[in-house]
């Protein structure tokens, strides 16, 4: 399979081809991943190796490690890194144009 420049594409092609993607996470960035790791010219053998633990779901998917980084420096201040405040400030910005709509 070529890999779509464009993510929205290649998204649309890896769950057409995929179906079991459009119900698992784990599967769906298994094979995502596969392609970039085959961009980066790392052997298939070991692209595949890798993914296919990804996909048992023996690994934390990215989207809970960094929900549950964010509700620790959200309730403790020692957790913070040097972006927190300013991402902060965006958030906030965001949420009064929204409530101005």
């Amino acid at each position: 399979m070529l890999i779509a420049k464009n993510k929205l594409e290649m998204m649309k092609k890896l769950l057409t081809s995929y179906p079991s993607s459009k119900d698992s996470d784990y599967d769906l960035i298994s094979r995502v991943w596969y392609y970039e790791l085959l961009d980066m010219n790392i052997p298939k053998e070991e692209a595949a190796k890798f993914c296919r633990i990804i996909q048992s779901g023996s690994l934390s998917l990215p989207e809970g490690l960094t929900r549950c980084r964010r509700k620790l420096q959200e309730k403790d201040e020692e957790y913070r890194g040097f972006k927190y405040n300013a991402r902060i400030e965006r958030s906030n910005k965001i949420k009064k144009e929204i409530v101005k709509l």
